[in-house]
């Protein structure tokens, strides 16, 4: 089985070398080979949250239009007579549905923001914690 990257890295520079200028270059070229792959992963992570972030204003502004209808509702309860009571409280009903489907969204757009920026925050990790998951991927180093 091939090695871990990380694992690969420190191999290198516990290795024996006959001068110092053998061993920067065997060491940068494991360093070069590893952060090249992190590199693209890096890249990848950051396309899937702008991805992610462009889908989910779809989300955030019918939560914005949701909150304007709420408001827009209190306001005719508490400072006009134009609104019956009967149609009020349909128009909260159907309110309250739309709300509880958006906030799930939301929800689901929270976790998924915090698990993308733990993945962005140490894109060496992410690279690791993947090649765990998927050792079929480990690099020749």
């Amino acid at each position: 089985m091939k090695d871990n990257p990380h694992v690969a890295r420190l191999n290198a520079r516990a290795r024996k070398y006959n001068n110092s200028a053998d061993e920067r270059a065997a060491v940068t070229a494991v360093d070069e080979a590893v952060f090249d792959k992190v590199r693209q992963v890096e890249a990848w992570t950051v396309e899937n949250a702008n991805t992610f972030l462009a889908a989910s204003q779809g989300s955030l502004s019918e939560a914005a239009q949701l909150s304007d209808e709420m408001s827009a509702l209190r306001n005719d309860l508490d400072y006009t007579d134009r609104v019956a009571p009967r149609e009020a409280g349909a128009r909260y009903a159907v309110l309250q549905s739309r709300v509880a489907e958006v906030n799930a969204k939301l929800d689901r757009i929270d976790r998924e923001s915090e698990w993308l920026e733990e993945k962005a925050a140490d894109p060496y990790a992410n690279y690791l914690g993947m090649l765990e998951k998927f050792p079929v991927l480990r690099p020749d180093l």
